[in-house]
């Protein structure tokens, strides 16, 4: 089997149930879709990642994001109005009975990114669902920030990698969760805090 693929043989896969390395502008991510529970659990298996360690969820637009949660804060809006696409994930509440809940670890929330990478965009778009896609690594392991990473690691265990050149940030995102007072990083990433206070200061300057 080919070991790095092209964009219609990893939406092939994808569609079929299957899981490939995909790239984004942070890292490489190890995707499936999100609403298939056997590939869910075969991403926790590869990674040996613990299972209620929720996956990020990616999505390519607001409007399609928006289906699958509940509404969304000012801040939020602002935030991702601003930062998205790009590295900046975020701890969102989903709808009821969703059928993401495979991958959040037994959540009831979803961490949600609009990632800006091109290739992964366009494969999010094609495929119009929301793709799991937590770094393509084993748990413990340095994050891939090359198809061949990837394939030194995580190469027998997955059905190929979609190869989008390397990662221009190297890191992964940030993630967040925001209350109507407060912003707290769960995660460092790309975007720091002086990042996202410069953003909100003028509206909500009361904002921690």
């Amino acid at each position: 089997m080919k070991t790095l693929l092209s964009e219609e043989e990893a939406l092939k896969i994808l569609r079929s149930g299957g899981i490939v390395a995909v790239p984004t502008e942070t890292v490489y991510g190890l995707a499936c879709v999100a609403e298939n529970k056997d590939a869910v659990a075969e991403i926790y298996a590869i990674k040996q990642r613990p299972a209620d360690n929720p996956l990020i969820c990616h999505f390519y637009s607001l409007e399609q994001l928006k289906q699958y949660v509940q509404p969304i804060n000012d801040i939020e809006e602002v935030l991702i109005q601003h930062f998205c696409p790009g590295p900046l994930s975020f701890v969102l509440t989903l709808r009821k009975n969703s059928p993401l809940s495979f991958a959040t670890g037994g959540r009831e929330s979803v961490v949600a990114r609009i990632p800006a990478h091109p290739l992964f965009l366009s494969l999010l778009t094609k495929m119009n669902k929301p793709l799991a896609a937590p770094s393509a690594n084993t748990s413990g392991k340095y994050s891939a920030t090359n198809a061949q990473m990837v394939l030194h690691d995580l190469g027998d265990k997955i059905q190929g990698v979609l190869d989008g050149g390397e990662s221009i940030n190297g890191l992964e995102s940030t993630i967040i969760q925001t209350t109507s007072e407060e912003i707290i990083i769960l995660r460092p990433g790309v975007i720091g805090p002086n990042e996202l206070e410069e953003i909100l200061k003028e509206k909500f300057p009361n904002i921690k």
